[in-house]
């Protein structure tokens, strides 16, 4: 070989080096350098929806090279038909470019050797072959050492192609990927017999560490309204239910599906910026909605309670420009959350349903109270994680106060406190300390003095309401009425 072959083959050798530290690079932790558990591609595709052979080039064309690589389209004249070209000291080197949703090294190798013997001849002896691999990945990715391959080049045109192997670990995603996770949710929850939320609830508290659910979140994923952000609950209800369906062993009911399914619809989600321009500057989501998803979702008929009459007028007060706050008490399983979503329903158009994600979520809105907007409903669903949080020094006391100051506002417009709280914590809240101990819960305590509180089974032998009343001085003179009323004591 002569100095100019040798000076072609050191830069084929730099042109490696610089290809591999590339695919190394676009691989996660630990296999390579991308930060995060998915590709590079996987998250590019999250950012800007299908991806083209356009992306990979500018993707390749923008990493910088600690070896002096500079990778460029050619003209558009050129004969070579390659998608890239590096002009290196000893000769061109040229990089081609493709996407695989069937990727196999074998499929792969055969179409290279078919484009090698049939396309335009290239003086270097080495070029090279990138491939994107758009397949799902069930059993993990594969690590760099496995992803470059040589394949010969026949006579009479002799030398190497070097094949390199990009990866995203979830394959391209369905049209509509948050219909079809919904859809999935749905159709996986009929299959496991359609649990109850409040059974589902339990049985996640029950789990060691418990896993937090929220009926209201529930409602959501399985509507299709949101996309689950909490990875641990996400995980934890769909082994749940494919458990309870028993269908552990049926692929397209598998973790690694669902959560393909769940990747593919945070995109979306993020390309759409998470809804219109109301849903971005407003807390919650519509409250008709709430109605859309109930049919949608055939609830089992709703047994009326004896406190609901109440409810109903706390609705018509709400409706009319006042603002009001109702507790329902009871034990586990008992239908608080049921009777709060059935009252819910029944507001006017315009209302909106906000469920805090945690307690410091529902502190920072009411440092600020005007975030929460007129004819919200803030759901308190297990009102226990908001007004008993004891950390960061009493938040739930915090909490507690802004919720009155929130009540009390006439110009912020009228909202709607609609909480649920277990017999157990509503014993914590209301035992008084004794004389000399310190009471950890005034403001929580006074919050429910002020307010409704229904108490859905037998307490101390009756089936006791109270009903205290507060709101706006201008909401209740609107309405001709005092602002305050004596507690009303009423019995079954």
């Amino acid at each position: 070989m002569g100095p100019a072959a040798d000076s072609a083959l050191q830069d084929a050798e730099t042109l490696l080096r610089h290809l591999i530290d590339y695919t190394y690079s676009r691989l996660p932790a630990p296999l390579g350098g991308w930060p995060g558990q998915d590709t590079c591609f996987d998250d590019l595709r999250a950012a800007k929806g299908p991806l083209t052979p356009a992306d990979l080039l500018d993707d390749l064309c923008g990493y910088p090279s600690v070896e002096g690589v500079a990778l460029e389209r050619p003209p558009e004249d050129d004969a070579t038909g390659r998608d890239l070209v590096w002009h290196a000291s000893g000769g061109p080197l040229h990089v081609t470019v493709a996407m695989h949703t069937a990727f196999s090294w074998s499929r792969a190798t055969a179409a290279v050797r078919t484009a090698l013997a049939g396309g335009a001849a290239v003086p270097s002896p080495v070029e090279f072959r990138v491939f994107l691999d758009e397949t799902d990945k069930p059993g993990g990715l594969e690590p760099l050492v496995r992803c470059v391959m040589l394949v010969e080049r026949e006579a009479p045109r002799q030398g190497v192609a070097v094949l390199l192997r990009l990866q995203t670990r979830y394959g391209r995603a369905p049209l509509d990927s948050r219909a079809a996770l919904a859809d999935a949710l749905r159709a996986l929850h009929s299959r496991a017999g359609g649990p109850t939320h409040s059974e589902m609830i339990q049985q996640a508290a029950q789990e060691s560490p418990p896993v937090s659910l929220r009926a209201g979140t529930l409602y959501e994923w399985f509507a299709g309204r949101s996309v689950p952000t909490d990875e641990q609950a996400f995980g934890w209800l769909t082994r749940h239910l494919t458990r309870r369906a028993g269908l552990e062993d049926d692929g397209d009911w598998s973790s690694f599906r669902l959560a393909a399914l769940r990747h593919h619809a945070e995109g979306e989600e993020h390309r759409q910026g998470g809804g219109s321009s109301v849903r971005r500057t407003r807390l919650g989501r519509p409250v008709a909605e709430l109605v859309e998803d109930a049919e949608r979702m055939e609830l089992a008929s709703y047994d009326e309670r004896s406190y609901d009459p109440l409810l109903r007028d706390v609705m018509r007060d709400c409706a009319a420009g006042a603002s009001r706050m109702v507790l329902i008490t009871g034990p586990a399983g008992s239908g608080k959350s049921r009777s709060s979503v059935e009252a819910a329903r029944l507001l006017p158009h315009g209302w909106w349903l906000w469920e805090p994600g945690s307690s410091a979520e529902l502190a920072a809105a009411l440092d600020t109270p005007a975030s929460i907007g007129p004819r919200t409903v803030v759901w308190l669903d297990n009102a226990e994680r908001y007004l008993l949080d004891q950390s960061d020094g009493g938040r739930g006391e915090r909490i507690a106060a802004g919720l009155r100051t929130r009540l009390r506002e006439a110009d912020g417009g009228p909202v709607l406190v609609l909480g649920s709280l277990r017999t157990e914590y509503w014993n914590v809240l209301t035992t008084a300390p004794g004389a000399a101990g310190a009471d950890p819960h005034p403001q929580a305590r006074t919050l429910c003095e002020e307010n409704l509180i229904l108490h859905g089974l037998p307490t101390s032998g009756t089936d006791e309401i109270e009903r205290y009343v507060s709101g706006p001085a201008a909401a209740q003179h609107r309405r001709g009425r005092r602002d305050r009323r004596p507690p009303l004591r009423t019995r079954s």
